[in-house]
């Protein structure tokens, strides 16, 4: 009986699968987010801000994506910030995690009521062929998918060449023409397999999730607090969108170290800021 509904109606489903977690997750309202391993500063920001917005207006939200590097970690990272539960569908055998790198994650999605899934056994051997299947899962346990990166090959292309063949909504976010990673997604768009997103509001439209019995609402916000002056000249340094890195930011504000770093966790527990790999930081 819990065995997922959307799941079920795919030509080749799974006759088993195997959950660690909360099986009811992969009942709800369910959004696939999927993208590139080689993310960029973009990516990572479009990614959470549509997930921090979805949340905000869509209950019994599940973030379904492959706990993958790249856009798979920011999806689900982005899930836990917003208090939404998230699904991992993994490419081998649990109690296993693939990546490795990404165990903690994994316990986090737990600890808050999501769920790690896969049709392997403890005794299918491992030779990492599995990932193919693995996009399958994804593509079919989700009303959607959104590919927010991906270059013009890949596994977020295959899931959504799977998602339209189990005739899912296919939603991409599009990108700078010049830029690599935005590649798929733009081609996607251009050639109309896909649905061009903007914001989550396009994603609930596309979805018709605005049109259901239960209603999106809006959940209350709690009142920001105020920066310091201190945070607030800080915050100032950073005259565009690009990121910048711990090095610029000290020859711009004229810190030492230990004040830096004290200032900039408080930015970004503040919602102002967003740390990057490579200790950079990103105005939000």
């Amino acid at each position: 009986p819990e065995y997922p509904p959307l799941l079920r109606e795919i030509p080749d489903y799974p006759h088993v699968i195997y959950v660690q977690g909360n099986p009811q997750r992969l009942a709800e309202r369910c959004l696939s987010v999927v993208g590139t391993r080689a993310v960029t500063p973009y990516g990572q920001v479009v990614c959470s801000r549509l997930i921090e917005r979805l949340a905000e207006r869509v209950p019994r939200l599940t973030i379904v994506s492959g706990l993958a590097f790249g856009i798979d970690a920011a999806a689900h990272r982005a899930a836990l910030g917003a208090e939404v539960p998230t699904v991992g569908v993994l490419p081998c055998s649990l109690p296993n995690i693939v990546p490795a790198h990404h165990t903690a994650i994994a316990r986090d999605m737990l600890d808050h009521g999501g769920a790690l899934v896969t049709e392997l056994n403890s005794q299918t051997r491992q030779y990492g062929t599995a990932y193919i299947a693995r996009n399958r899962i994804i593509a079919a346990l989700s009303a959607g998918c959104v590919i927010v990166e991906s270059p013009d090959s890949g596994g977020s292309l295959v899931t959504a060449r799977l998602a339209d063949e189990y005739h899912r909504s296919v939603m991409a976010v599009p990108g700078r023409v010049t830029d690599r990673s935005s590649a798929g997604t733009n081609f996607l768009i251009r050639s109309r397999k896909a649905q061009a997103v903007l914001s989550a509001e396009d994603i609930i439209v596309e979805l018709g999730w605005d049109l259901e019995p239960e209603p999106a609402v809006l959940r209350p916000q709690s009142e920001p607090q105020p920066l310091t002056p201190d945070e607030t000249r800080l915050l100032a340094c950073f005259t565009t969108s690009d990121p910048f890195s711990i090095e610029t930011l000290r020859e711009l504000a004229g810190l030492e170290p230990g004040e830096l770093a004290a200032l900039l966790l408080g930015l970004e527990l503040a919602g102002a800021l967003r740390q990057l790999p490579g200790n950079r930081y990103m105005k939000l």
